[in-house]
């Protein structure tokens, strides 16, 4: 490919991630609005908290679609190493987004602590949706946990852990609502507590979730290597091949949203031409392809010193160096 070209092939994954990402959008646009009125109704801080959770998810969710389309928009003019890095910024969006909303969490339920916990109307009506809503998370993000591992998409995956952390607090809520529930039919006054104690409980699980995918994008926006596990595999892949090159350094990889780039330099005897130099290369390439498909590498070759007793180029020294 020249310079300032590009190839306008869809990336293969591009509708599968959008469909995923479709879908998570519709599923938290119906939670929160089922939530959001439950919420109103009966006055609990719990199921208030869970539609303030779900809004975060809806936005997160929108950013992820965004971004997991762009991230797989083909290279241009301005970005000569594709947009991968999209989804790295959505992931930042997403989890600072999660820790101003943890504050406002918190900030609730510490008021109705403060205000003595007054109780709740129709809790049981809060417990309905939760468990409504435990039913749908699980599902969504069991869905899309499998299309990020098959996509290899950071917006999707960090999509799925927060529905699946949502349904494991959305348990924490049963509690607390079922907790003011028996305070009233029991006369137990101090069981009201268990609906913004449980509230804090979301702001905890929900705090952790926004550093996680801060962290996580951050990580990639800043250029971090691939992870060990993944370096020793490609590590084992040119071993393979060690026979026909002397050997490689100078190694470098990251990650760049759905994309692995990485770059190499190759020691070969240097009596080796240019032309069969650069079969060697491609070679390599397409083997790390078939390992990491659509893999970006960049392969720098260097002679060897010479007079290596394994050489299996002995037949191309010049006689006095046989």
């Amino acid at each position: 490919m020249t310079a300032g070209t590009a190839t306008t092939t869809p990336h293969p994954h591009l509708r599968i991630v959008t469909r995923a990402a479709w879908l998570a959008v519709w599923t938290n646009s119906g939670l929160l609005l089922s939530k959001a009125a439950v919420g109103w109704w009966t006055g609990s801080i719990v199921v208030i908290s869970e539609a303030l959770d779900s809004l975060v998810d809806l936005v997160a969710a929108v950013t992820a679609l965004f971004a997991v389309r762009a991230a797989r928009a083909p290279a241009d003019r301005r970005h000569r190493y594709g947009h991968g890095k999209f989804e790295g910024l959505a992931g930042a969006f997403e989890g600072l987004l999660i820790v101003l909303t943890v504050l406002g969490v918190a900030w609730l339920a510490v008021q109705r602590i403060l205000a003595g916990a007054p109780v709740v109307r129709v809790p049981l009506v809060g417990v309905a949706v939760l468990i409504v809503s435990i039913v749908i998370k699980m599902r969504v993000s069991r869905h899309l946990d499998r299309v990020s591992e098959q996509t290899e998409s950071l917006a999707l995956e960090a999509d799925a852990w927060h529905l699946k952390g949502d349904a494991y607090v959305s348990v924490a809520a049963i509690v607390g609502l079922f907790g003011v529930w028996v305070g009233e039919r029991m006369g137990i006054p101090a069981l009201r507590y268990l609906d913004p104690m449980a509230a804090l409980l979301v702001v905890g699980v929900m705090l952790t979730a926004g550093l996680r995918v801060t962290w996580g994008a951050v990580t990639e926006l800043a250029d971090v290597a691939l992870p060990p596990a993944e370096e020793r595999k490609i590590q084992a892949l040119l071993d393979e091949h060690t026979g026909r090159f002397v050997d490689f350094h100078a190694f470098r990889s990251r990650r760049s949203g759905p994309a692995r780039l990485m770059d190499l330099h190759l020691t070969v005897c240097r009596y080796l031409t240019v032309a069969e130099s650069h079969n060697l290369t491609d070679h390599l390439e397409a083997d790390l392809d078939a390992l990491y498909p659509g893999v970006d590498v960049l392969i720098h070759v260097e002679p060897c010193a010479g007079g290596c007793p394994t050489c299996g180029y002995k037949d191309r020294w010049p006689p006095g160096a046989r």
